[in-house]
Protein backbone atom coordinates (compact mmCIF):
# COMPACT_ATOMS: atom_id res chain seq x y z
CA UNK A 1 0.00 0.00 0.00
CA UNK A 2 1.29 3.71 -0.90
CA UNK A 3 -1.15 5.28 0.79
CA UNK A 4 -1.39 5.30 4.59
CA UNK A 5 -3.75 2.96 6.19
CA UNK A 6 -5.27 5.21 8.70
CA UNK A 7 -6.14 7.75 5.74
CA UNK A 8 -7.98 4.95 3.65
CA UNK A 9 -10.03 3.64 6.89
CA UNK A 10 -10.55 7.24 8.15
CA UNK A 11 -11.84 8.26 4.70
CA UNK A 12 -14.02 5.22 4.06
CA UNK A 13 -15.71 5.50 7.19
CA UNK A 14 -16.70 9.17 6.79
CA UNK A 15 -18.19 8.43 3.80
CA UNK A 16 -20.31 5.50 5.01
CA UNK A 17 -23.73 6.35 5.72
CA UNK A 18 -24.43 3.26 8.07
CA UNK A 19 -27.45 1.22 8.48
CA UNK A 20 -30.32 0.99 10.55
CA UNK A 21 -30.57 2.82 13.70
CA UNK A 22 -26.99 4.32 13.06
CA UNK A 23 -27.93 5.48 9.26
CA UNK A 24 -26.64 9.30 8.82
CA UNK A 25 -27.26 11.82 6.05
CA UNK A 26 -23.05 11.40 4.48
CA UNK A 27 -24.18 13.05 1.23
CA UNK A 28 -26.72 15.45 2.10
CA UNK A 29 -24.37 16.55 4.36
CA UNK A 30 -21.15 16.93 2.27
CA UNK A 31 -23.34 18.84 -0.12
CA UNK A 32 -24.15 21.18 2.00
CA UNK A 33 -20.48 21.92 3.27
CA UNK A 34 -19.55 22.22 -0.55
CA UNK A 35 -22.43 24.74 -1.09
CA UNK A 36 -21.62 26.84 1.69
CA UNK A 37 -17.76 27.10 0.97
CA UNK A 38 -18.95 27.77 -2.49
CA UNK A 39 -21.21 30.54 -0.96
CA UNK A 40 -18.08 31.52 1.02
CA UNK A 41 -16.13 31.99 -1.75
CA UNK A 42 -18.66 33.73 -4.21
CA UNK A 43 -19.05 36.50 -1.28
CA UNK A 44 -15.94 37.17 -0.84
CA UNK A 45 -14.79 37.41 -4.29
CA UNK A 46 -17.92 39.94 -4.45
CA UNK A 47 -16.82 42.12 -1.90
CA UNK A 48 -13.54 41.91 -2.98
CA UNK A 49 -14.92 43.36 -6.95
CA UNK A 50 -17.11 45.81 -4.85
CA UNK A 51 -14.02 47.47 -3.26
CA UNK A 52 -11.99 47.08 -6.73
CA UNK A 53 -14.70 49.03 -7.84
CA UNK A 54 -15.19 51.99 -5.71
CA UNK A 55 -10.80 51.66 -5.12
CA UNK A 56 -10.67 52.41 -8.65
CA UNK A 57 -13.17 53.89 -10.45
CA UNK A 58 -11.83 53.36 -14.29
CA UNK A 59 -12.29 49.90 -14.27
CA UNK A 60 -15.70 49.87 -14.11
CA UNK A 61 -16.24 52.54 -16.63
CA UNK A 62 -16.75 55.21 -14.41
CA UNK A 63 -14.00 57.61 -15.73
CA UNK A 64 -15.41 61.51 -13.97
CA UNK A 65 -16.39 62.24 -10.90
CA UNK A 66 -18.42 65.56 -11.47
CA UNK A 67 -20.83 66.22 -14.28
CA UNK A 68 -22.03 69.90 -14.87
CA UNK A 69 -25.12 69.79 -16.48
CA UNK A 70 -28.10 72.50 -17.21
CA UNK A 71 -30.91 70.00 -18.16
CA UNK A 72 -31.56 70.59 -22.26
CA UNK A 73 -30.40 73.96 -22.06
CA UNK A 74 -26.42 74.64 -23.02
CA UNK A 75 -24.41 75.33 -19.78
CA UNK A 76 -23.48 79.11 -20.13
CA UNK A 77 -20.00 79.55 -21.88
CA UNK A 78 -19.09 81.89 -18.46
CA UNK A 79 -19.88 78.91 -16.07
CA UNK A 80 -17.66 76.29 -18.24
CA UNK A 81 -15.02 78.90 -18.22
CA UNK A 82 -14.83 79.10 -14.27
CA UNK A 83 -14.57 75.62 -13.88
CA UNK A 84 -12.35 74.58 -16.18
CA UNK A 85 -9.74 77.97 -14.24
CA UNK A 86 -10.26 76.21 -10.87
CA UNK A 87 -6.94 74.58 -9.53
CA UNK A 88 -9.11 71.58 -8.29
CA UNK A 89 -10.25 70.81 -12.23
CA UNK A 90 -7.57 68.30 -13.23
CA UNK A 91 -9.40 68.07 -16.81
CA UNK A 92 -12.66 69.09 -18.73
CA UNK A 93 -14.45 67.51 -21.59
CA UNK A 94 -17.73 69.49 -22.76
CA UNK A 95 -19.74 67.09 -24.38
CA UNK A 96 -23.07 67.08 -25.61
CA UNK A 97 -25.38 64.12 -26.82
CA UNK A 98 -29.40 64.35 -28.03
CA UNK A 99 -31.74 62.18 -29.40
CA UNK A 100 -34.91 62.77 -30.85
CA UNK A 101 -37.72 60.31 -31.43
CA UNK A 102 -40.85 60.34 -33.01
CA UNK A 103 -44.07 58.16 -32.29
CA UNK A 104 -46.06 56.53 -34.62
CA UNK A 105 -49.02 54.14 -33.66
CA UNK A 106 -46.45 51.00 -34.95
CA UNK A 107 -43.19 52.65 -34.76
CA UNK A 108 -40.78 54.36 -33.22
CA UNK A 109 -38.04 55.99 -35.07
CA UNK A 110 -34.83 57.67 -33.32
CA UNK A 111 -32.10 59.80 -34.46
CA UNK A 112 -28.84 60.03 -32.16
CA UNK A 113 -25.94 62.67 -32.47
CA UNK A 114 -23.01 63.45 -30.15
CA UNK A 115 -21.40 66.81 -29.90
Amino acid sequence: MSRAPALMIGARLAGEPGRGRRAVPVRSALVGAIAGMIGVVGCLTFRAGIQDAVREPTRSGVVWNFVLAAGEAVVPRATQQAVTRDRAVAAALDARWSARCRWTPHRRRCSASAA
